[in-house]
């Protein structure tokens, strides 16, 4: 485990050598693990995403993330990755809202299809589910960009288990 003098010493000397934009990527993870602190994210990844989440009237589900530097590939374009994990996370979110209260849902499959670029300022995920049994839900995502067009689009399964808390 890290102790605070250790972590205190590593970020200082990493800042002594950073880039400014090196610096606005950690400040960027570092507002998310202060939101997860404090209570406004249930993981660390929604944290390190900075996803705001928004129950639709339908009964759909919808997370929107900011995009920054510490989410781009080389390219300057949002990860792949990034695009996935935003999608499962949206899609985890629903499963677990529409489980009994004693049960949990976990990714079984996921795919993505990917038709345009990440790029702009936020990405906006939109899930449904298309079909649930006692067991498995099956979930449908698209991914927009600000401007309302189709980054990514695709589907999940997830498994019903006994809650583990």
């Amino acid at each position: 485990m890290t102790d605070t003098k250790t972590l205190s010493t590593d970020i200082q000397e990493f800042l002594q050598s950073a880039t400014a934009e090196e610096k606005e990527v950690l400040q960027q993870f570092l507002n998310g693990l202060k939101q997860k602190h404090a209570g406004d994210h249930p993981s660390y990844v929604s944290g390190w995403l900075q996803a705001e989440g928004k129950w639709n009237e339908d009964g759909s589900y919808q997370m929107r993330i900011p995009i920054h530097k510490g989410i781009q590939n080389p390219l300057e374009i949002v990860h792949g990755g990034v695009t996935a994990t935003l999608m499962d996370t949206c899609m985890g979110t629903l499963a677990n809202h529409s489980t009994p209260a004693e049960k949990a849902a976990v990714t079984l499959e996921i795919k993505v299809n990917y038709l345009k670029p990440g790029k702009g300022n936020y990405l906006y995920c939109r899930t449904e589910v298309i079909s649930q049994s006692s067991k498995t839900l099956f979930l449908t995502s698209t991914i927009k960009d600000e401007n309302d067009q189709t980054i990514a689009f695709g589907t999940g399964t997830f498994y019903v288990i006994d809650f583990l808390a």
